[in-house]
């Protein structure tokens, strides 16, 4: 009896807590068939389609996201299924399409999984006159719930059961944190669960995650763990069985709090898992950078090696200003040069700076510098290529190459003698964020 207890609450825990959604889109009406007499056959499969682990978006919300995209119903393509899926934050669309041929009803039916774009199952049937339809839809309804289906938590018997039993997440040697329930079996690792979990800081942490081999090995060298195959992070897409940890040192409630005593943080209003309520969610300071508008101060600070019309080297520059979404730099910078001459240069000039990639190990960029020199009067340019090298997420050192062009002075014992220079220069710099 007790066993039987057990098996019910894990079925109810992961079909309740852990539900993935799924929407059913309009049928589209093919050759021979209206598109009024498709909505009233489609109306019946959604009546019997209960895929086990999946709750199902109302109609309603369907309607207004396919309204809001000036989409016609019906008439949905493939790219515009994925779409509306990921809009309404579901794992699962299906569709169908019907067609008539000699007197027949032809009904296929698919779900297709929104993250990765492949059908994750189909199945279909034909209707004639004097039979009943609905059981016909009945039976497509039940054969796809069965292909989608999650599988229920395996249950270890009590009698064999030698897995740590656990209500709470429990911390193993000090810094690892497990989730308090096994989350079930998946064909991979289920990305789109985690993430749900995530965004609703189950038991006070929003970075729970898929373990590494070695932390499973240490888990079941623990008794965390059955005989079961486990999903590891280096085995993503294997079949196994998911549990979740983390190894951050500060629970979801901690880390508000701390931010907002620092204020290094924003609030922002997100909607809630079933789109009807809004809960304010605050965003770290250090998660800011994910907001696309956000920009973030930056000074670079280089010498410049000049070749040319005279040689200038060692020549300081201090830029100011801003890069945007981590792509484009613009600011304003000043520099002081002085050829070998002893011919001195003051330039004053708008700088900007068009990363090419967003590698982490080596940045490609494009720069062109443009002003007046306040010292002689007349004009600087300098556009160059470079490469930036980020060492931390705040500090990186550049590397450029480019045209130098620049007004200067010639002094003599009779008049001033003024000139616009040209040099090949090279610039090594560091950058702070």
């Amino acid at each position: 009896m007790r066993n039987l207890l057990s098996i019910v609450c894990a079925i109810f825990i992961v079909s309740n807590l852990y539900a993935q959604r799924v929407a059913v889109l309009d049928f589209n009406a093919g050759s021979g068939v209206s598109q009024a007499d498709v909505d009233g056959i489609s109306a019946i499969f959604n009546t019997y389609f209960t895929p086990n682990g999946y709750t199902l978006v109302e109609r309603i919300q369907i309607d207004r996201v396919i309204d809001e995209q000036n989409l016609q119903r019906g008439q949905i393509t493939e790219e515009q299924m994925v779409r509306i899926g990921e809009i309404l934050n579901v794992s699962m669309v299906v569709v169908g399409k019907i067609n008539i041929t000699l007197g027949q009803y032809n009904v296929d039916v698919q779900a297709v999984n929104v993250e990765s774009g492949t059908i994750a199952g189909k199945t279909g049937a034909t209707w004639t006159p004097n039979s009943s339809y609905r059981e016909m839809m009945q039976s497509i309804a039940t054969d796809l719930a069965e292909q989608i289906s999650i599988k229920p938590i395996e249950v270890i018997h009590e009698e064999k059961n030698t897995v740590r039993k656990r209500n709470e997440v429990e911390v193993v040697l000090g810094y690892l944190k497990v989730y308090p329930t096994e989350l079930g079996v998946f064909p991979g690792a289920p990305s789109t669960v985690i993430a749900q979990i995530n965004r609703q800081h189950l038991y006070d942490y929003d970075t729970w995650r898929i373990p590494s081999d070695e932390e499973l090995a240490l888990l079941r060298a623990n008794n965390y763990l059955s005989d079961s195959v486990y999903i590891s992070s280096s085995k993503m897409r294997s079949e196994g069985v998911v549990l979740l940890v983390t190894d951050d040192l500060e629970t979801y409630s901690q880390k508000q709090d701390r931010l907002r005593h620092e204020g290094t943080g924003i609030y922002v209003d997100n909607a809630s898992q079933n789109n009807t309520q809004t809960a304010q969610t605050y965003i770290p300071h250090k998660e800011i950078i994910k907001v696309d508008k956000m920009a973030r101060f930056t000074i670079m600070n280089d010498v410049d090696f000049a070749f040319g019309d005279g040689f200038v080297i060692g020549s300081p520059t201090l830029i100011v200003g801003s890069t945007i979404k981590n792509k484009v730099f613009v600011g304003i910078g000043s520099s002081l040069i002085i050829d070998y001459d002893n011919d001195m240069a003051i330039p004053i000039y708008v700088s900007s700076r068009l990363y090419l990639t967003n590698n982490t190990a080596i940045r490609p960029y494009f720069s062109l510098s443009a002003g007046g020199e306040v010292y002689n009067g007349g004009g600087y340019i300098n556009p160059s290529i470079g490469i930036d090298i980020p060492i931390s997420k705040k500090f990186g050192i550049y590397l450029s190459a480019g045209y130098e062009g620049v007004t200067q002075c010639y002094y003599d014992d009779y008049d001033d003698y003024y000139y616009f220079a040209s040099y090949i220069n090279l610039k090594l710099g560091i950058r702070f964020q």
